[in-house]
């Protein structure tokens, strides 16, 4: 070796040429030493690495995986405990069967890759072998209605837990391996950087030997580094690297394929595919950028690529970097950079869209204002001309009257108009909340008929309700749900000539999976209907019809408000609409069943035998199954002169009929006449009940002459039946609307809480002229003080404001409840507040009250609450 080094160092060779020559061999042999290292060292970490990331996580997966399949299988055999149908085992079966096929999958993986002693796995065959057989064993118990509770909480339990217990010694043995790899693991990466250090030292002093060539390996390593400076600004983008001067692609990301749809190996086999994914009209950007030759700066495009697998076109931002060792160069190579840009462009889009509704929904506003002030201004227009007409014709009666009758309209209206929109606002603003309290359905029915027969009777049109229903007692927001009806079905007397029909169907739906009570309300009508261009906005706000048949006063609110209600409900609205022919609107709810309100402990209805009188089939076959459903023994016939003689046979075999129910209007013969003939032939006993579609005030006085005992309104519900047998039997007296209400506030003294001296003013003239005598209080303080300190039963009913100073409506009306003295609990509390939604109600409710009326008070809507309190508390006492 020595002499190998004179010769080269006294040759030829100068002395840079000489140390430079060893300084290469020196370098070489360290490369090889550390590449050596280097790769020893990789494959042992890359082999520790894949045993340690795949081998531990596997094993352990599948172990896991193993002890869930059992523990299912666990949890199906004991579902035997309860129930031992062949039903039952065969579906048991079947899970344990699956389960059994999961585990054995399993139990072959940890028997191939498994590093540890192998009796471990064959420990877990053994058991799970002892497992099986005791399975098949319960199975076979099963199978013979054998009690299998004991045996499988207790017996079977610690073959699972056995199972369990040497699956998790395979775990345990994995964590032990995966440290022992990582140990291995380590001392190889501390060998590498020790051996690389070293290494790094030696080759950094031959570096003074390669003056020259380390000048042209930084130019070299400047190259590199701007192109990885440029594939590290373009993160998850395709980069193509190309020689302009070979026209050879020298590099593709592997990303290719899942952005542009071409497999980078063709792209950079034949580049040109690229440019003929360009969708362009005009010239194509790809194609240039790939043909070009001299560049000294980046340039950008936005392009559209359709993509060749999926069909679809995406927008994305094309970018040409030239890549040059020195700063004036043209340099040969450019890498093409291209990003997807449609998530951003749906971005911009979006934005795009935003604005657009931004300024939509400011214009809607703006819209929204003046037509509400167009509304409002309208029927306040009205009231101020009236009352200035009326100021100037004080001595005119008949003119007097008229323009009060105009100001009562327009305040109407102007209280519709407001109502609406607050409902509207607070439907939008999502503040609206629904109430869930048991409520009746008759009760509803009454309420709904109370309001639409006598528009429809001024009209001289027909309404008709017909229902067909199991559950009566329900759970849900009756206020919301008759405000719904009430709003299509006002719109159906409007827009209904006279003499027109109209319908209310309510019929009970089965829905699958859901416990819920699914009504469907059908209104139809045969008025003037809609077009059908009007139909799909029927639901927007302020949206009416414009054909002359259907300019009626209104919001344009009504509609919109029952389509929010409805889906604030979880329901369904449909509309059916021909113009000239008619409407049908659909609406579908569900609600929640309670109990039965109505013990029948208080009367024994069953065993009763009833007959039922009237004309309409579905009404006789629909009356006696619910007069079945409640145990009485119901027939009906469709005539008087049936009827009749029915009676007549029945009595005549001394098998009368306890009560007879008889419409009041039939072909030849009504129920007034019928009443009187069965009366004439068989006298007193038999209690008649003449059944009317709601208001029988006009017919009550010849019924009742006739031998009527009672009165009941259709359609006949299980609860009104009943009620009106109680009333019967128990001889109340007949319902508020038939009674005269002076008579019933007659004396009556009433405390009034109201802190505005107009509003006393005008309840205390009001109630005066129906009978009552007034006490007023100013704040809920004196309300609670003048109850406090008055004689018991002084008052018979307290009006009770809600927003008073000191003490409001709520909290006077909680401190009278809690008063020491027996009328404190009993008296009738209203509430008589501009309050009027539903939360408001509830909370009355709540403080304790036993009413709501909403500012402005309709007075006849308050003589009827305030009568039907006095009523109820002298049928209770």
């Amino acid at each position: 070796m020595a002499r190998t080094y004179q010769m080269l160092k006294h040759s030829r060779i100068d002395g840079q040429n000489f140390y430079g020559t060893i300084a290469v061999i020196s370098a070489i042999v360290f490369a090889v030493v550390y590449s050596a290292v280097f790769i020893f060292s990789a494959f042992t970490l890359n082999k520790n690495l894949d045993i340690h990331d795949k081998y531990p996580l596997e094993i352990t997966s599948n172990s896991h995986e193993m002890r869930k399949n059992i523990s299912h299988m666990e949890v199906a055999l004991g579902r035997l405990t309860s129930d031992t149908s062949a039903k039952n085992i065969r579906l048991v079966k079947q899970e344990l069967a699956k389960g059994k096929n999961e585990v054995e999958k399993n139990l072959t993986y940890l028997a191939s890759n498994f590093l540890g002693p192998p009796e471990n796995v064959t420990d877990i065959k053994t058991a799970l072998k002892e497992l099986y057989s005791r399975q098949d064993k319960v199975l076979s118990m099963a199978a013979g209605n054998a009690s299998l509770n004991d045996y499988i909480y207790g017996e079977m339990a610690k073959y699972y837990v056995d199972v369990d217990r040497k699956i998790l010694k395979i775990v345990d043995f994995t964590k032990i391996k995966r440290r022992e790899i990582a140990e291995k693991s380590a001392f190889f990466v501390y060998f590498s950087i020790v051996v690389s250090v070293s290494l790094l030292l030696l080759i950094v002093g031959l570096a003074l030997l390669l003056q020259r060539r380390a000048a042209r390996n930084f130019r070299e390593r400047q190259f590199h580094d701007n192109i990885l400076r440029i594939i590290a600004e373009n993160v998850e983008n395709v980069f193509i690297l190309f020689n302009s001067r070979s026209g050879m692609v020298e590099y593709v990301s592997h990303n290719a394929k899942r952005i542009l749809g071409i497999d980078y190996r063709d792209l950079r086999q034949t580049p040109q595919q690229l440019s003929d994914l360009c969708v362009s009209e005009d010239a194509n950007p790809v194609s240039e950028m790939l043909g070009v030759h001299s560049l000294k700066e980046p340039v950008t495009h936005e392009v559209r690529l359709k993509n060749p697998i999926s069909g679809k076109v995406c927008w994305m931002l094309a970018s040409l970097y030239p890549v040059r060792e020195k700063a004036d160069d043209f340099g040969d190579r450019y890498i093409l950079v291209i990003s997807d840009l449609t998530e951003i462009r749906k971005t911009q889009e979006v934005l795009k869209d935003a604005l657009v509704n931004a300024q939509n929904a400011n214009n809607a506003k703006s819209t929204f204002l003046s037509r509400m002030s167009h509304e409002i201004r309208t029927p306040m227009n009205a009231i101020i001309g009236m009352t200035a007409i009326a100021t100037t014709a004080l001595n005119d009666r008949s003119k007097i009257e008229n323009c009060l009758s105009k100001i009562a309209f327009s305040s109407r209206h102007l209280m519709m108009l407001i109502n609406d929109v607050l409902d509207m606002s607070k439907i939008e603003s999502g503040k609206l909340t629904l109430t869930y309290e048991p409520f009746e359905l008759s009760d509803l029915i009454s309420n709904i008929g109370s309001i639409i027969y006598p528009q429809a009777a001024f009209k001289k049109q027909e309404f008709e309700i017909n229902v067909n229903v199991s559950h009566e007692c329900l759970t849900g927001d009756v206020l919301r749900t008759n405000q719904i009806l009430i709003n299509i079905l006002s719109n159906a007397v409007k827009f209904t000539p006279e003499k027109g029909h109209i319908r209310l169907r309510i019929e009970e739906m089965k829905k699958r999976f859901d416990s819920r009570v699914w009504l469907r309300f059908t209104i139809s009508d045969d008025g003037c209907g809609m077009s059908a261009e009007f139909i799909e906005k029927i639901f927007t706000p302020f949206e009416q019809e414009t054909r002359t048949t259907r300019l009626v006063e209104g919001t344009g609110l009504g509609m919109p408000i029952t389509g929010n209600l409805v889906t604030l409900m979880d329901g369904a609205i449909n509309v059916q609409s021909e113009v000239d022919k008619g409407s049908i609107f659909t609406v579908d709810i569900g609600f929640g069943t309670s109990g039965e309100k109505h013990s029948r402990q208080r009367l024994d209805i069953e065993k009763l035998k009833i007959l039922v009188v009237d004309d309409d089939m579905d009404t006789c076959e629909h009356t006696a199954l619910i007069l079945d459903r409640m145990g009485m023994s119901a027939e009906w016939v469709m005539s008087g002169n049936d009827a009749i003689a029915k009676v007549v046979d029945a009595h005549s075999g001394r098998d009368d009929y306890d009560v007879v129910f008889i419409d009041w209007k039939m072909p030849e013969m009504d129920g007034i006449e019928t009443t009187r003939q069965i009366r004439k032939k068989l006298g007193p006993d038999t209690l008649i009940i003449i059944i009317s579609a709601y208001d029988w005030s006009d017919i009550e006085k010849e019924a009742r002459e006739a031998g009527a005992d009672a009165f009941i309104s259709k359609p006949m519900l299980s609860s009104s039946i009943y009620q009106t047998l109680v009333s019967v039997s128990y001889k109340t007296h007949s319902p508020i609307h038939e009674r005269n209400i002076d008579k019933v506030l007659a004396d009556k003294r009433i405390l009034v809480a109201e802190d505005n001296d107009l509003n006393q003013e005008i309840m205390t003239e009001l109630l005066k002229q129906a009978g009552a005598k007034v006490d007023i209080a100013k704040d809920g303080i004196e309300v609670v003080n003048k109850f406090a300190n008055s004689f018991p039963e002084t008052y018979d009913l307290i009006l009770m404001d809600i927003q008073m100073p000191y003490c409001d409506g709520y909290e006077a009306t909680k401190a009278i409840r809690c008063l020491d003295r027996h009328d404190a609990k009993s008296i009738p509390v209203i509430a008589m507040t501009a309050n009027v939604f539903a939360s408001d109600i509830a909370a009355s409710k709540a403080a304790g009250m036993n009413g709501h009326l909403g500012k402005p008070v309709d007075m006849d809507l308050l003589y009827r609450t305030i009568a039907g309190q006095l009523e109820k508390m002298e049928y209770e006492s």
